[in-house]
């Protein structure tokens, strides 16, 4: 949370990672020279999920803190902010917290439980938000596409980076 103050240019990184999968781009987010601070994934595969999860936590040992993982498709669900002006609070989202977990916790499968906006609060900006070869699944029709984007908004900071890559066709 940045409170209205501008950020230094190289502040530890906050990287939102939608349609993150098994995690895959975490290692390459790791080992950026500006660090990261806070990394959270959304996604909409439980078992991809769980499986990043376990990354995450091999990342724990490479200095990695703040994770988060989200079920959650970015089409409808809105993680870290209300579906609209009238909701009274933040929509239950299954999440998963690396800062949560026990060494005990770590000996079984992660556990994701439902959290009132899918772990972001709702001051979370983050500086990067990365959407690898999924964007097209967004765009299925004008409503999901005005969803995903009103999502992305909300919870990039002012000059941060979008960074999507889609196919060709």
């Amino acid at each position: 949370n940045s409170k209205g103050k501008k950020r230094s240019w190289n502040s530890p990184l906050r990287v939102l990672d939608l349609a993150c999968g098994k995690g895959g781009d975490l290692g390459k987010w790791m080992i950026h020279p500006r660090k990261v601070e806070n990394y959270v994934g959304v996604d909409v595969a439980r078992g991809s999920l769980i499986d990043a999860a376990i990354r995450a936590r091999q990342m724990s040992k490479r200095g990695l803190r703040r994770c988060t993982f989200t079920l959650a498709d970015l089409g409808v669900d809105v993680p870290g902010r209300k579906r609209s002006a009238n909701a009274m609070r933040m929509q239950q989202l299954q999440t998963w917290n690396l800062q949560d977990e026990t060494s005990v916790d770590q000996k079984s499968d992660p556990v994701f439980i439902g959290r009132e906006g899918g772990g972001i609060d709702e001051t979370d900006k983050f500086d990067v938000v990365s959407i690898q070869f999924a964007i097209h699944y967004m765009m299925s029709t004008r409503k999901r596409a005005r969803r995903f984007f009103h999502t992305v908004s909300s919870l990039l900071e002012i000059g941060g980076n979008l960074i999507a890559t889609t196919i060709d066709a």
